[in-house]
């Protein structure tokens, strides 16, 4: 129920205000880890726990209000798409991953456009639901790059595995690209090769 709360449905009011907590809780977390960026941004933060994050994970967490010091922050688990590819991979991440989803998108289009029109609904479900995915995990309060990237992973595989791979337009019939190609001039008198 909280997931249709941001509807103008009637809900349950306690499902409303839970919804409302936990996009407040996820934009207060988010506020709280983007001054890392700039440190982060060419070689990004890893997944790796340092010996400070266990220390502040343990001191101040559950005493702090601050949202950088929450366990999950400081995991990594920010709860935004955005955030979850450029502190741990940086901004060489982020460009990998835009390629990736570009490169998803085209392969997915490319199979609905021209493969088997008996797959042509499978093909535009799989297309919408991976822009869709995309749509949502560049939003600034849902997305992880480590459980997105398995959705995303796996409607792409989906796709070119029914398909049999990423689907090309059929090539022009011999006869048009015959008529295409212009015709060879032959010479009007044969000349020998080595002159004698």
């Amino acid at each position: 129920r909280t997931a249709l709360a941001f509807l103008p449905l009637n809900l349950n009011p306690d499902a409303r205000r839970a919804a409302e907590a936990s996009s407040e809780w996820r934009a207060q977390m988010a506020r709280a880890v983007l001054p890392e960026i700039p440190g982060h941004l060419l070689l990004g933060k890893g997944y790796a726990l340092s010996q400070s994050d266990f220390q502040n994970m343990n001191q101040q967490a559950f005493q702090s209000g601050d949202a950088a010091n929450w366990g999950s922050a400081i995991a990594g688990d920010y709860h935004n798409g955005p955030l979850s590819v450029i502190i741990p991979f940086g901004i060489w991440g982020v460009i990998a991953f835009l390629w990736f989803l570009i490169a998803g998108v085209r392969a997915l289009y490319h199979n609905y456009r021209y493969g088997d029109p008996a797959l042509r609904t499978v093909n535009i479900l799989l297309l919408a639901m991976f822009l869709t995915r995309t749509l949502i995990f560049w939003s600034p309060i849902f997305g992880s790059l480590y459980s997105d990237m398995a959705a995303f992973a796996g409607m792409l595989g989906l796709g070119v595995a029914l398909n049999g791979g990423i689907c090309r337009p059929a090539p022009k019939p011999a006869q048009q690209l015959h008529k295409m190609q212009p015709a060879a001039s032959t010479p009007s008198r044969f000349q020998p090769a080595f002159p004698r």
